[in-house]
């Protein structure tokens, strides 16, 4: 059975919809927001981490993966 979670990349930026609060997102996933939001005709802001701030305090990413999916990449 295929369940959801939540990817466990650490975030290298902010996002934020139009309407919505400011989420995060792993390099990973970037390009899958964006071209959602391309497809749908919003704008979507991207905001990179700024480089001074430690990597190891940065949040994960917030984006939902197929358990099945994230299970297989950790055998590889």
């Amino acid at each position: 059975m295929d369940t959801k979670t939540q990817c466990e990349n650490p975030c290298l930026f902010r996002y934020t919809w139009p309407g919505k609060d400011e989420s995060y997102v792993c390099l990973e996933h970037t390009q899958g927001l964006l071209n959602l939001a391309h497809a749908i005709g919003l704008p979507l802001q991207m905001i990179v981490f700024q480089p001074d701030r430690n990597s190891h305090e940065w949040p994960n990413c917030k984006q939902q993966v197929e358990s099945e999916r994230r299970d297989n990449e950790n055998q590889e």
